[in-house]
């Protein structure tokens, strides 16, 4: 799946209905891993009790991004592509 943005006034569908099973069967408290930034990637957790509040927390809030990703059980594998990362960079969020 994809999506694309800056600020999100509101998640995809998609994105909505593809997620929505992380709050129901997971508190809400997420791992992410492998997050591109511009000297590498930074890894941290962060909670999040909407899947607009998961697409906020895992994109840049300053600028133009495509998030590319696929849901595999209870986690999202991502290519997030933005200023820092044009070409993309691979992450994983994860409940924790």
């Amino acid at each position: 799946m994809r999506a694309s943005g800056r600020k999100p006034p509101n998640v995809g569908e998609q994105f909505g209905f593809d997620t929505e099973h992380l709050f129901v069967e997971h508190n809400q408290g997420f791992r992410i891993t492998g997050f591109p930034v511009w000297n590498g990637t930074i890894d941290g957790t962060f909670s999040a009790r909407t899947p607009e509040e998961l697409l906020r927390a895992i994109t840049p809030d300053r600028t133009e991004w495509i998030l590319r990703y696929t849901v595999q059980g209870d986690t999202l594998q991502c290519v997030l592509s933005h200023h820092d990362a044009p070409t993309g960079g691979s992450m994983t969020v994860t409940p924790s």
